[in-house]
């Protein structure tokens, strides 16, 4: 598990989140609801532990939906004062939504639920630092 004080200090930007996705060597398009679940976990554990939207900031639900280029899964969130934002859209090219109407300092707790999903489901984790940036093998 990734230490928290860590997370806590560090920035991600959308392109490091969706590049160490990339990295990571797993295949979004082979995982069912158990993965995305977790997925939804680490991320409410984020929002409380950032305190983000006033602390009332939650995964709400998902959708996943089959289209003519292939699945799309939607994981929505919600908050006191608003309901059903993007949290994550995995869309069939492999481009990933992360919170497209947060703030870059809002989108935190789900850049790092996402990272820590990541390493979490990697084949080899190494490949994917805590910090969601570019790692190398230890040896």
């Amino acid at each position: 598990m990734i230490d928290a004080p860590l997370l806590n200090e560090m920035s991600l930007s959308r392109d490091e989140g969706r590049a160490a996705l990339a990295r990571s060597g797993i295949d979004i398009g082979e995982f069912g609801r158990p993965e995305f679940s977790r997925l939804r976990e680490l991320v409410d554990e984020e929002c409380r532990r950032s305190g983000a939207a006033r602390a009332s900031l939650r995964v709400s639900r998902m959708t996943s939906k089959d289209t003519p280029r292939g699945r799309v899964v939607r994981i929505l969130c919600r908050s006191d004062y608003f309901k059903d934002r993007e949290a994550f859209t995995f869309n069939p090219d492999g481009f990933v939504g992360i919170a497209g109407w947060a703030d870059e300092t809002s989108v935190q707790p789900f850049l790092k639920a996402l990272v820590a999903w990541v390493r979490e489901l990697a084949p080899e984790p190494e490949m994917v630092s805590e910090s969601g940036r570019d790692a190398v093998p230890c040896p």
